[in-house]
């Protein structure tokens, strides 16, 4: 699965990518699925154009399962730690050095 984000809108190819299983598999497929069950769409911006379907028109399903998976990944995303300062012990301050060893 593809970095899953929660957006408004999403491209078909992007639905793929997430291996839902409230849709068909092939993108010709998920485009009559789109157009059968009206979901509400935009054209894309940038390069290729094509459409974005809007999360809000999707099957309440669909929705659930995007929902789902999108909670996982960020339960499963592991939180960076900040950096770890490194100090040359010969910059340190005599009150510094007192200080550490109380």
């Amino acid at each position: 699965m593809s970095e899953l984000t929660l957006k408004s809108h999403y491209s078909i190819a992007e639905l793929l990518s997430f291996n839902l299983n409230g849709i068909p598999q092939a993108h010709k497929n998920v485009i009559e699925k789109a157009n059968r069950e009206n979901w509400e769409s935009q054209k894309r911006s940038g390069r290729g154009g094509g459409l974005e379907y809007a999360l809000s028109s999707f099957p309440k399903e669909l929705q659930d399962e995007i929902y789902s998976k999108f909670t996982e990944s960020i339960v499963q995303r592991k939180p960076t730690l900040p950096a770890v300062k490194q100090i040359d012990l010969d910059d340190v301050t005599s009150k510094q050095r007192d200080i550490a060893d109380a």
